[in-house]
């Protein structure tokens, strides 16, 4: 089967250049102009909302070992020590 048999769109969009990017032309092509935000507006939205989620440095094994209630006690602890 041809996508095009879908009624998806099957031509694509050349990748921006270098000399396009210095010029404003957004990487990924988002054209801005066209939504009801600004780059600056949704980045700095983004930053404020955005929740980073990072691995563990303990095994599942471990978690289960300790249980629960010790790794959250290790985590607030390892936070902590990270705001210093």
């Amino acid at each position: 089967m041809h996508i095009a048999s879908y009624g998806h769109q099957t031509s694509r969009l050349a990748d921006t250049t270098a000399a396009q990017a210095r010029r404003g032309k957004d990487i990924q092509g988002i054209s801005w102009d066209r939504l009801n935000l600004t780059r600056e507006k949704y980045r700095e939205n983004r930053l404020q909302n955005y929740k980073n989620y990072e691995n563990l440095d303990v095994s599942h094994e471990e978690i289960e070992k300790v249980g629960w209630i010790y790794l959250l006690f290790w985590l607030c602890l390892t936070q902590a020590s990270n705001l210093k």
